[in-house]
């Protein structure tokens, strides 16, 4: 069984990661267009630039020291919680390694190394070394979905970053998959007061008082996962398909002043980052037509 904090933690730290790759990539997408977008696996902050991997680096360590190290209970459950930050530690590396020393293919590996991550996660989730028979287990059956869906967008995006909604799913994913961990925290080690009626903790585990009890506590635990689907869902159609106000076309000069060698910085708009960009509102040059 685990803690309320370390899952409000964590949840808290991949919300915040999805909602900023959603902005970031309605962004980019609105800026660079259909035909030159490409996804990535991380954005540059406004202030520093690599603050999203070095703080997932900070997490990572973190979260693994604790876990290894000042564990009370040294379960083999610690163990495989250590490893998936392990591999989000290697991911979150391998991008700052790439960022700093650029290869034509590093932002191919480095978005393996993120499914790769996902793919760990799922792994360990679906074998987890504690019994996640009754409430818990229902719980846990439903992160692994949004895990595994964390894993085949963000495959996709390896596999064709241009596509603009695996981008989109994908981070959606990740929001979904933080708020996902805050809400287990909450009904099965927050407050007691927030438990189904009929199921209590006894000996570390939820344990559910008759089978009509369990089957109540399970339903209540699938109309949440819907709620926040829905909550998702609404918040991404928010950020991706609220209109402009004006239609704007956007010219790209970034050849100007550079070598034909140069690379564009692994693609796609950095939001904080200088882009030569003139933008040109149609609606007064379709004016200046008519006066002509």
């Amino acid at each position: 069984m685990g803690t309320l904090t370390g899952h409000l933690l964590p949840g808290a730290a991949f919300t915040l990661l999805g909602l900023w790759h959603l902005i970031n990539t309605a962004a980019s997408y609105r800026l660079s267009g259909p035909a030159t977008f490409s996804s990535r696996t991380w954005f540059p902050s406004p202030f520093i630039k690599h603050l999203e991997l070095l703080l997932l680096l900070l997490l990572s360590l973190l979260s693994s020291t604790l876990l290894l190290f000042f564990s009370s209970s040294s379960s083999p459950s610690d163990l495989e919680h250590a490893s998936m930050f392990l591999h989000l530690f290697i991911y979150s590396s391998a991008a700052l390694a790439a960022d700093l020393l650029p290869s034509p293919s590093s932002s191919t590996i480095v978005g393996a190394l993120a499914a790769s991550a996902f793919a760990q996660e799922l792994l360990l989730l679906h074998f987890h070394s504690i019994d996640h028979s009754g409430l818990e287990g229902h719980y846990h059956s439903l992160m692994e979905i949004v895990v595994a869906t964390c894993l085949v967008s963000t495959a996709a995006t390896v596999g064709f970053p241009a596509s603009y909604v695996a981008a989109v799913v994908r981070s959606a994913a990740v929001a979904l998959q933080g708020m996902w961990f805050v809400c287990m925290g909450l009904v099965l080690w927050g407050p007691k007061r927030l438990l189904p009626a009929g199921c209590a903790v006894n000996e570390r585990a939820v344990v559910c008082a008759g089978g009509g009890a369990a089957a109540s506590a399970a339903a209540a635990a699938n109309v949440q996962f819907s709620w926040m689907v829905a909550g998702v869902a609404a918040i991404t159609a928010a950020i991706c398909l609220v209109p402009e106000g004006k239609e704007v076309e956007y010219r790209k000069l970034g050849n100007v002043g550079r070598n034909p060698g140069d690379g564009d910085g692994g693609g796609g708009v950095m939001i904080g980052q200088a882009s030569c960009l003139i933008c040109l509102e149609k609606g007064a040059a379709d004016e200046r037509e008519r006066e002509r």
